[in-house]
């Protein structure tokens, strides 16, 4: 049942260079590199996106969008679990300058997230209906497992689901050339993630993206108040040589 949309937006299932037999392509608010935790006055409203016929490839809720609750998921199909992880995801127009309520209000939203695709993992028991829905690709190609591993510490039960479902999507490089590693590396994931990423993939620790980065050029750039954690983590993503790997400024 529906209710009436509180903002617009452009989200909308696309085309792309990618088999449309083998994964379908939902674009989504596009963000470049690392996203910061913020969160504004909207965003405690998840959004919601109108209905659309799965075999036509076609942008929709270009004009708008309407709000439904997670049972009235029939019209969104397997995009459905793509969905509530991109309503997870800070917004780009929304100021990075968190205040301590609005800090709270965006971990609220990050756990709301998570409870929510646990729900959608526990409701979607059958391995292909999971399959399709790990497989699907959005705006930069980014896929579900690209967007977790955007947010804030994603937990590692919902990194192992989705590798489980989808296995080969650890390879996918987005189309700034960054992996599920990379955005974890970026954005803070455990150790426990990082490795979970890395023995399903062990190449990954080298691939480098389009400005030649290694996942270990954004894991350098984090803070943690635990050194020694943040010591192993950085020698078990270096010991296939990606410390030798420089970026484009050297």
């Amino acid at each position: 049942m529906h209710r009436s949309p509180s903002r617009q937006a452009s989200t909308g299932l696309m085309s792309g260079q990618h088999d449309p037999n083998s994964h379908q392509h939902l674009a989504q608010g596009d963000v470049d590199g690392m996203r910061d935790s913020y969160v504004g006055e909207n965003q405690q409203q998840p959004r919601q996106y109108n209905s659309f016929d799965q075999d036509d490839p076609q942008r929709f809720g270009d004009d708008g969008v309407t709000y439904q609750s997670d049972e009235d998921d029939e019209g969104l199909g397997h995009t459905r679990l793509f969905v509530i992880i991109e309503e997870g995801m800070p917004r780009p127009n929304e100021s990075r300058q968190l205040t301590t309520t609005e800090a709270a209000q965006r971990r609220e939203l990050i756990e709301q997230t998570w409870e929510r695709v646990r729900k959608w993992l526990w409701d979607h028991q059958d391995v292909e209906e999971r399959a399709a829905a790990a497989s699907v690709r959005g705006t930069n190609d980014a896929t579900p497992l690209h967007n977790v591993c955007k947010l804030y510490q994603p937990p590692a039960d919902i990194v192992q689901a989705l590798l489980e479902a989808a296995p080969e999507t650890i390879t996918w490089a987005d189309s700034h050339g960054w992996l599920p590693l990379h955005h974890a590396c970026a954005n803070g994931a455990t150790g426990e993630v990082l490795r979970i990423l890395t023995e399903a993939y062990p190449e990954g620790k080298t691939k480098q993206d389009s400005q030649l980065r290694t996942p270990l050029h954004f894991y350098l750039t984090q803070r943690s108040d635990n050194p020694n954690a943040m010591a192993q983590n950085m020698t078990f993503l270096s010991n296939t040589g990606a410390a030798e790997l420089p970026d484009v400024g050297g």
